[in-house]
């Protein structure tokens, strides 16, 4: 890379660390560890096919519609009266042919949307329990519901993906290793930045001796220079090319203003670790930890005193302690549980 693209990228950088900080902080003083989590996930789920040939059915509108609300109704059903709302406010469509840009919830303080892509199976419930669950920790968000609301649907798809087996739907009517892979597809997306967001979080710049002071203070760290400059190359081009499609979307409606761009597109981008934790926390709390407890925190995630406590200390309040030198393993235990239950295949194997 040349003097002039180092410039441009930490010229980037410090306009996305200034919002960063602001909308995301948490990511900022976790960066290694969260680092160390993502290539753990990425080492430990290599030896596992989790690819699925899963049948589509007849399955109609109505009926994921009803099933989903049979299994709100098994986790809490005091969510059924908002649940109930989902169709008669129009809140909630169903689309042909992958019409939204990925199954979601969206919330403003207009309107609430539960857009679901239909795969024409029983995922399609799961998926539907997953994005009402967003919903019903939506209202005042808090920094806390920001990071703990993706480890909440899981949780619940998860309760979801159990509940539908156990009443006897065919495995090959569910596609139970979509949230592993999705996960590893995470991963491997935070992979494409991460070292270049702690490079400068750590030194407050990118140039040509980055690399020498990341394997100084990083030993654990193996990068080279021109594996390192190939990533901070394919993180302008992709700032650029969001920038060039920004300006056009805004084209004769408004002046083009940097900040709205990164607030607007490039900070989603830095939410894959959230995806990454969320299902690391999920599947621990599938085997290690009590629903009622999950329930609460759901229910009372934005309230004053959950809302304002340290993320660690409020998940230690349901028996999640990240900082414990054994919860990897423990929750990487309960995926290995939960893919044997499920018959999947390792690679290599037969």
């Amino acid at each position: 890379m040349e003097k002039v693209d180092y410039e441009k990228l930490s010229s980037c950088l410090n306009n996305i660390f200034i919002l960063l900080e602001k909308e995301d902080s948490f990511l900022l003083r976790n960066i290694y560890n969260i680092s160390r989590i993502n290539y753990s996930y990425l080492d430990f789920i290599k030896k596992y096919n989790l690819s699925n040939v899963y049948k589509e059915n007849n399955l109609t509108y109505n009926g994921v519609y009803l099933l989903a609300r049979e299994i709100i109704a098994n986790i809490d059903s005091n969510y059924l009266e908002e649940y109930d709302k989902l169709i008669k406010t129009g809140m909630l469509d169903f689309s042909y042919n992958n019409k939204y840009y990925g199954s979601h919830f969206y919330h403003s303080s207009d309107i609430d949307l539960i857009n679901i892509n239909r795969n024409f199976n029983y995922s399609d419930v799961i998926t539907l329990v997953h994005e009402f669950i967003h919903y019903t920790n939506s209202k005042n968000k808090s920094i806390n519901r920001h990071l703990l609301t993706e480890f909440l649907s899981i949780y619940f798809e998860l309760y979801a993906t159990n509940y539908l087996i156990n009443k006897g739907i065919s495995k090959e009517e569910i596609d139970y290793n979509e949230r592993l892979r999705s996960t590893k597809g995470s991963c491997n997306f935070f992979c494409s930045y991460e070292v270049i967001i702690l490079a400068y979080e750590k030194f407050g710049t990118i140039d040509k001796n980055t690399i020498k002071y990341l394997n100084r203070y990083y030993p654990n760290i193996i990068i080279t220079k021109d594996n390192f400059d190939g990533e901070c190359n394919n993180l302008l081009k992709n700032y650029d090319k969001i920038e060039n499609q920004y300006k056009q979307e805004i084209l004769y409606e408004q002046e083009f203003n940097q900040m709205e761009l990164i607030d607007e597109k490039i900070i989603p981008q830095f939410d894959a670790y959230r995806y990454v934790l969320g299902t690391i926390i999920a599947y621990y709390s599938i085997k290690y930890c009590n629903m009622k407890d999950i329930i609460y925190l759901n229910n009372h995630i934005n309230d004053y005193n959950m809302a304002n406590t340290d993320v660690l200390d409020l998940l230690r309040s349901i028996g999640i302690d990240l900082t414990d030198a054994n919860f990897l393993n423990r929750a990487f235990t309960s995926i290995d549980e939960y893919i044997n239950d499920y018959n999947n295949e390792k690679v290599g194997s037969i």
